[in-house]
């Protein structure tokens, strides 16, 4: 598939925020635009727009931290638009926003856990999301979050310096370590606990 990523300027941001985004999340998710507005201002909030042949099929925001002189990342918000969905564009934009090319040292995903669903679909939906994630290249950390009540499972899209399969220890801790960081940034009214260390 011929992708192209654009990085998007904040009237950009905005159009797809209110044209895409609050459809596309439920209400309790999605943020005032003046939290992300005042992130894309200062520098650390970031959004690309995927395209084929000039239109929008997807979009992907994320907070930054900065932690001695490297930049880190938490996706945000990532969606296909409606009309492109389950036609495998999800994968491929994924696999052009890696930790290398957007120059982090690593990406950090939040999935909702369905091991805490109540409902069997919500499970199956929960845990179809993290296959899709880990097809797209994330690797599960055996770290979770919980925000706002509801429980995260961590996953991460790796680099070359940050791997739980080399150093799980060191990974693990500078991830417990920044997450925290990105919520300061985005400012909950509850910020995230529970970030669990791997034993």
């Amino acid at each position: 598939m011929d992708i192209e990523i654009r990085t998007l300027n904040e009237e950009e941001t905005y159009t797809i925020y209110c044209q895409h985004l609050k459809k596309d999340f439920p209400e309790a998710e999605t943020k005032p635009f003046p939290i992300l507005r005042k992130g894309i201002r200062e520098g650390y909030y970031d959004a690309y727009g995927a395209y084929m042949c000039g239109e929008l099929v997807g979009y992907a925001f994320f907070v930054k931290a900065v932690r001695d002189g490297q930049i880190y990342a938490l996706l945000d918000y990532f969606a296909v638009v409606k009309e492109k969905r389950n036609s495998g564009i999800g994968t491929e934009i994924l696999k052009k926003l890696t930790p290398e090319k957007l120059h982090f040292g690593f990406i950090i995903i939040e999935s909702e856990s369905f091991t805490e669903a109540d409902e069997e679909e919500v499970r199956r939906q929960r845990a179809r999301r993290i296959r899709f994630y880990e097809r797209s290249g994330a690797v599960r950390t055996e770290l979770t979050g919980r925000v706002n009540g509801v429980d995260y499972e961590i996953l991460l899209l790796e680099s070359g310096d940050y791997s739980m399969k080399t150093d799980k220890e060191k990974t693990a801790e500078l991830i417990c370590s920044v997450y925290m960081e990105f919520y300061d940034f985005l400012w909950l009214p509850t910020p995230p606990s529970s970030v669990c260390r791997i034993e």
